[in-house]
């Protein structure tokens, strides 16, 4: 997601903001306004029902007509859509809301096409979302075959859109007009626009992700913001573009929260859960600190002090924090979760493993708690109560792709290989494009002699991710097995170059290249010789 950082629109031509002389300039601009015309209104949602609610009142000589879009327009064609709504009727006026859903459905396209930055701000043949396309191709036809004029009633972004990407089209306009919200009703907005728990941003859609920054950047324009809210807003937006993978906007969105000079306690936390958000642990740590030298006892500063310092690989700082904040708040689960994660981390598997009932005991459907403890079983080789866990993950979570994953494992560890595979491709179905999954699925296929389609399995994992050595390695040990020493020299070296000392060893004593370890070829690869 990458909103164009554009300027402000230029309304300095107009008088300070009168709510009714604004209302009047629209009045008059419609009244003049006879066939086709261009008017834009930058209004909230709330306000354009207004408007069309008060306008036919104070002009009951014209006729109207509302389109209402509430969803994505096919191929942005808004010109055939705004003709089917008009065929039948005779409107002086149309006002048009909900153009915002196809431009972001666009920002969507754009974020899952992985465009750079500078493909996403480029005012270019590819920069132009379809809608905007439409509306400057068709023009002329807009003008020559419905003669109405349509009063665009958009957001702030949108707005922007329109000024800077379907520039002979805005050009067109018969008037600019801009409705602000009361100052009490902006902030009833803020408050229900912030983040209260940013673990869950994880778990919004990335259609919620962008709805929820469009909304905080449109907020954002209002100068009558105070500095406090400014702040949450700013660090609200920087972590969700940090969850969306847009770090280079969040860079900025952080920038501008640590130069608004807020620090109480709570303003420290969460300058350092977006600065953990961006890698930035060090710095998330010493705001941390600030806050706990104000508010010693606050378990959530202490719980994400601790995450900081897991991601630093500082592991028994980490317990230690945890168990400041569990000190505080005995029933906080997903502290006892995560101590259990730095536990394992240390190779304390069972103290790993008694953390994480703890958490069950408070949250006995708390999914991470359930995998983890998994995850820790299978360490010890306790694979069958490994599986029982990762089902209980399962059964809260259908869809946690790395449970069955991990279930698939554990299955394969046991010498239950079509049982193994049936969850590698459970995990698949939620994930196609998990490359692990596939790589794990052929070792188990392999382990069933049916090696084409493990080799199959390798090929989709190497489609994903073309450097995982351990798919090339894989792969040569199918072709070895089969006998085909070109193929599995071929995949060997592959495996080697991207791993050579790993590799390398691994091939030296692996059963699995006995059908060619006579062959001189491969024994320049493992030794290395020239």
């Amino acid at each position: 997601m990458a909103l164009d950082p554009l300027e402000h629109l230029d309304l300095s031509d107009l008088p300070d903001y009168d709510a009714d002389q604004e209302y009047r300039a629209l009045l008059r601009a419609l009244r003049r306004q006879e066939g086709f015309g261009l008017i834009f209104v930058r209004c909230s949602p709330e306000q354009g029902n207004q408007l069309i609610a008060t306008l036919p009142q104070d002009l009951p000589r014209k006729r109207y007509e509302v389109l209402t879009l509430l969803e994505p327009l096919p191929e942005g064609d808004f010109l055939g859509r705004a003709a089917e709504f008009l065929a039948q009727s005779s409107a002086d006026i149309v006002f048009v809301q909900g153009l915002e859903h196809s431009l972001l459905d666009y920002e969507e396209t754009k974020r899952q096409s992985g465009w750079s930055k500078a493909e996403s701000q480029n005012y270019s043949w590819k920069g132009v979302p379809p809608i905007l396309r439409n509306l400057n191709q068709q023009r002329d036809r807009f003008r020559n075959e419905l003669p109405v004029c349509f009063v665009f009633l958009v957001p702030l972004f949108v707005m922007k859109y329109l000024r800077r990407r379907a520039p002979d089209f805005f050009d067109w306009r018969s008037g600019v007009f801009e409705f602000q919200d009361a100052q009490d009703f902006i902030t009833q907005k803020i408050q229900e626009c912030f983040l209260e728990d940013y673990e869950k941003v994880q778990g919004m859609t990335p259609s919620e992700r962008i709805r929820q920054a469009v909304r905080i950047r449109d907020l954002l324009e209002d100068p009558s913001i105070n500095p406090d809210e400014r702040f949450r807003l700013l660090i609200d937006l920087g972590v969700i573009q940090a969850s969306s993978e847009t770090f280079e906007d969040a860079q900025i969105s952080c920038n501008k929260a640590l130069d608004t000079h807020v620090s109480t306690a709570d303003n420290l936390v969460l300058k350092g859960q977006l600065l953990a958000s961006l890698s930035r642990d060090e710095e998330a740590i010493s705001n941390y600190d600030k806050a706990l030298a104000i508010k010693p006892d606050d378990h959530d500063t202490w719980y994400n002090r601790g995450n900081s310092l897991d991601e630093l690989g500082r592991y028994e700082e980490a317990i230690a924090s945890y168990d400041h904040a569990l000190k505080v708040k005995p029933d906080k689960h997903e502290a006892w979760t995560n101590r259990g994660i730095s536990l394992r981390k240390l190779g304390r598997y069972d103290e790993a493993i008694a953390s994480y009932d703890h958490a069950l005991k408070v949250k006995p459907d708390y999914h991470t708690a359930w995998y983890n403890r998994g995850f820790a079983l299978d360490e010890l080789g306790r694979y069958e109560e490994a599986i029982t866990s990762y089902d209980h993950a399962l059964k809260v979570k259908p869809d946690y792709h790395t449970a069955w994953n991990n279930r698939g494992i554990a299955l394969h560890n046991l010498g239950r290989y079509e049982e193994a595979i049936a969850s590698y491709d459970h995990a698949l179905k939620v994930k196609p494009d998990k490359h692990d999954a596939w790589n794990n699925r052929g070792i188990s296929l392999r382990k069933l002699g049916r090696y084409d389609e493990a080799i199959t399995s390798y090929d989709h994992a190497l489609k994903v991710k073309p450097d995982d050595h351990t798919a090339w390695y894989n792969k040569a040990c199918c072709y070895s097995l089969q006998g085909k020493a070109e193929l599995a020299l071929e995949n060997l070296k592959q495996a080697i170059q991207l791993s050579p000392d790993e590799n390398r060893e691994l091939a030296k004593t692996d059963s699995e290249f006995d059908p060619i370890r006579n062959d001189p070829r491969f024994q320049a690869l493992v030794e290395n010789a020239k």
